[in-house]
């Protein structure tokens, strides 16, 4: 059995049964699952209960799959950009998810593609150092010009 991600005049994406299916861990596969909001999170979680084993999935969406927010944004991930933060481990989960999704129902299919990024930053001590004794400098030849 397949699961479809479907809106109310086409089929966007029918999730062929998992190659592999894991020993389900819902007594009752075959038990009706209902999904309230077809966003990325509501997608998303019908995706991984279907690889679970759950077998009977509805979602249900008041106006078309991934209307909202969800089919609009720009969607930029980095890997590296939230190693700062508490949240890194998260973050890094959910970059290797995205692009394990991507390779498992293709790269084309959801408009995936990696790139590379660049990442600049700034010391802010060295750059007030830098400023603070570019800044004393002017002060000096001011007074020396003034001095003349």
């Amino acid at each position: 059995m397949s699961v479809q991600l479907t809106d109310s005049t086409q089929v966007l994406y029918d999730f062929p049964p998992p190659s592999h299916p894991a020993k389900s861990p819902f007594p009752r596969a075959n038990e009706p699952i209902v999904i309230v909001g077809g966003g990325v999170i509501g997608a998303a979680i019908s995706y991984y209960l279907h690889k679970a084993g759950a077998n009977d999935i509805t979602i249900v969406e008041q106006t078309a799959i991934a209307h909202a927010a969800s089919g609009k944004a720009g969607g930029f991930l980095a890997a590296n950009w939230c190693d700062h933060l508490l949240t890194k481990q998260l973050a890094r989960v959910g970059f290797d998810l995205h692009r394990e999704f991507a390779e498992q129902v293709g790269e084309e299919s959801i408009g995936y593609r990696g790139v590379w990024t660049f990442k600049a930053e700034v010391d802010e001590k060295r750059l007030m150092k830098e400023r603070d004794v570019a800044e004393e400098r002017q002060t000096r030849a001011r007074k020396r010009k003034m001095e003349e």
